[in-house]
């Protein structure tokens, strides 16, 4: 009998698209898949859809209905219940190609790695499969797994892009104190223990954009200053893992504390002591980011100006944004 995938599935007040994205789990050429659902406290009918999909696939369907405790909780309530060998997580207002988890366990097997990857593809499309020629699978070790993770190319940060092994998964669990960039956190520890990965680059995942959304999310966010806590605790794995990246660390985190003064400063949110910690975090690593010439020179000027004019140069972002998806 073949492996089994758990497909964690996270659900909060997604009624209107929980249904594409199961539908495209239904689909899987790897048909040995488990569907496991945590409906995370949803106030609308997400629920509800849910459980009928369970009624009607009880052999492959599980749904979980807890209180709202976040993403990061119920990933972790679905790692409790998971049954399978592998493990894969899926966005539910996002779906995937009925190949991938098929791809990604194929290439898995094939190079005796510990993490598959595809690449991802941000899409305004509803639903509609728009796979393209499969790419060849590149392997890699460690390191170049790290460095092609924080370099958000290929690999990246994210976990509905991936396949992983239980048993190198262990105990690691998503930290539930973070309310943003927790996936990075997660995929970065579970590095800790890979000997290899690989990935291909065909665009097996759909990552859902909304309209909508897009020209609203330059406004400050307290649970951006997660992305500042979670990066703070890579750090010191990729000193050690990787510490060839760490460049690359410090421009990412100089980019995010810039980039949350800027929401600030564009919505005329005032926060002393957040402010305060942001302009110490751009202080320490400033000079190190800038006089680094490994760091592409448009990037040097974009931090420039992005520090001598914070709130400008995120309104004129936004306005750029607001003119491409208009």
């Amino acid at each position: 009998m073949k492996d089994i995938i758990s497909i964690i599935v996270p659900v909060y007040n997604v009624s209107e698209y929980v249904g594409t994205c199961l539908d495209s789990l239904l689909r899987q050429t790897y048909q040995n898949v488990e569907i496991i659902v945590v409906n995370d406290g949803s106030t609308d009918d997400s629920g509800r859809i849910c459980d009928q999909y369970a009624g009607k696939y009880p052999d492959k369907i599980k749904v979980i209905h807890t209180e709202n405790h976040g993403l990061s909780a119920a990933r972790n309530v679905g790692l409790k219940a998971a049954n399978g060998k592998y493990l894969a997580f899926v966005d539910s207002d996002d779906w995937i190609e009925a190949e991938m988890c098929e791809i990604l366990l194929e290439n898995l097997n094939k190079s005796n790695a510990d993490i598959s990857s595809c690449g991802v593809k941000h899409d305004f499309n509803n639903g509609k499969d728009l796979l393209s020629k499969v790419s060849d699978s590149q392997k890699c070790n460690q390191t170049e797994l790290a460095k092609e993770i924080i370099k958000n190319q290929n690999v990246y940060g994210y976990v509905c892009n991936k396949l992983f092994k239980k048993s190198v998964l262990g105990e690691l669990q998503f930290d539930e104190t973070l309310m943003s960039c927790e996936d990075i956190d997660f995929v970065v520890r579970y590095t800790e223990n890979c000997k290899s990965g690989v990935y291909t680059v065909s665009e097996l995942y759909h990552y859902r954009q909304r309209r909508g959304s897009m020209t609203g999310e330059f406004n400050y966010n307290p649970r951006k200053l997660s992305v500042v806590k979670a990066y703070e605790k890579i750090m010191p794995i990729y000193e050690q893992m990787c510490p060839g990246c760490m460049y690359i660390l410090l421009k990412n985190y100089l980019k995010i504390n810039l980039n949350i003064l800027g929401r600030m400063k564009h919505s005329h949110y005032q926060n002393v002591e957040i402010e305060k910690m942001l302009l110490k975090n751009i202080q320490d690593t400033y000079s190190k980011v800038i006089k680094d010439k490994r760091n592409p020179l448009g990037t040097r000027i974009n931090i420039v100006l992005s520090r001598k004019f914070p709130g400008v140069i995120l309104g004129i972002k936004q306005i750029i944004l607001k003119r491409k998806y208009k």
